[in-house]
């Protein structure tokens, strides 16, 4: 009964700041624009909607090492949505998103006025209007982050990553990092990997209904101090892959929600996927 009375609240809570949010930013907006600061408020708005968010849902994020600085590309292992609003609530960059994104009630309209490059991973005709996007982006000195494994998983493992959209870094000569998402829940909740990882054909509204009702949740981004120099696609995507494997670790259950797991080991045990 509580944790259906605390997913209600927050749960209206979210749509009432969600929708506040949106029309504060559209009004600010003809402001931006006549003053040239487009750049600025599009910032705001992934900054400011990220953490408003995340501080209605408790989630409580930590970062280990140092996020990279400068125009390049951000990898990550990909466990769900939450993964946009962890990163965005203190990266300044733009994110490469699934293409029916863009359609969801609220998101879809946030996900839109923040610059996110949408792909439909269905047309491979598509892609090089992604590539390029995705250079555009980072020649007007924006950072991009995208998920190299093209799909969520449950955070067991760091999956195959797909090396397509690493073209954009090799076009770009941008420089690539890597760093592993972590999410712990408490002790008594629902696990992380049905929780808080989005995966598989679990629908968005009942998955959204458990995450709402958790106590808390403990996100860990782990960055990766391996810098990337992208020869070629396929080697980019290898040398990422184990890059965010080395600082990996499986999401977990627990009292002390910030420790974990050892990280896996073993970038072999999972080969870079070829497309």
């Amino acid at each position: 009964m509580i944790a259906a009375l605390r997913g209600i609240g927050r749960t209206v809570a979210v749509l009432c700041f969600l929708v506040s949010w949106g029309i504060g930013s559209a009004l600010l907006w003809p402001l931006a624009a006549a003053s040239g600061r487009q750049e600025g408020w599009r910032k705001s708005v992934l900054r400011g909607g990220c953490r408003g968010v995340l501080w209605l849902l408790n989630v409580r994020v930590t970062v280990d090492g140092a996020p990279p600085a400068g125009t390049g590309i951000l990898v990550t292992n990909h466990l769900g949505y939450v993964d946009i609003l962890v990163l965005g609530s203190f990266l300044e960059v733009v994110f490469v998103s699934r293409d029916d994104v863009r359609n969801w009630p609220v998101i879809g309209p946030f996900a839109r006025v923040t610059g996110t490059v949408f792909i439909d991973r269905d047309r491979k005709s598509a892609l090089p209007a992604v590539v390029e996007s995705m250079h555009a982006w980072n020649a007007q000195g924006v950072s991009i982050v995208f998920f190299p494994e093209g799909t969520s998983g449950r955070g067991d493992v760091v999956m195959p990553f797909r090396s397509s959209l690493f073209e954009s870094a090799v076009r770009a000569e941008a420089v690539v990092h890597a760093a592993a998402l972590h999410y712990a829940t408490a002790s008594g909740d629902d696990a992380p990997e049905t929780a808080v990882c989005w995966w598989g054909d679990t629908d968005f509204l009942p998955h959204a209904w458990r995450l709402v009702r958790l106590r808390r949740v403990d996100a860990r981004v782990t960055f990766s101090d391996a810098e990337i120099v992208p020869v070629d696609r396929k080697q980019a995507a290898r040398e990422a892959h184990a890059a965010v494997e080395r600082v990996f670790r499986p999401s977990s259950n627990g009292d002390d929600a910030t420790s974990g797991p050892e990280p896996a080991r073993g970038p072999e045990e999972n080969a870079v996927q070829a497309d």
